[in-house]
């Protein structure tokens, strides 16, 4: 009677064991994907505040070429039509161009 006891003993301690081990891969698991859906999130971040500068850069050169020709008013009101084009387009099109990515890259990551 006593070896079964000691076998079930073993058995539970070994399942305890097991069930920490799982939790622990868990954690690290968990950690993993978190620190790479932030690193992703970071450089998306640095990647569009690059974009944002250059836009900018090149808004203004387009405003100055186009000044010579049309006059800095009109050259000003083209630009911020273009803007608010592309504004309207990202909006008609965030689904495609936004939200499959992003979802594709998070489900990526975590299911992976």
């Amino acid at each position: 009677m006593s070896e079964q006891t000691n076998q079930f003993k073993e058995f539970i301690s070994e399942g305890k064991e097991y069930l920490k081990l799982r939790l622990e891969y868990g954690k690290l698991t968990v950690t993993e994907k978190l620190s790479i859906l932030l690193s992703n999130l970071a450089v998306g971040m640095i990647g569009v505040l690059l974009a944002v500068i250059a836009f900018f850069f090149l808004s203004m050169a387009a405003i100055d070429w186009m000044a010579g020709y049309l006059g800095a008013t009109w050259s000003c009101l083209i630009m911020a039509g273009l803007y608010l084009l592309l504004i309207v387009s990202l909006i008609v099109f965030r689904k495609p161009l936004i939200l499959n990515p992003m979802a594709r890259m998070i489900s990526r990551i975590i299911l992976k």
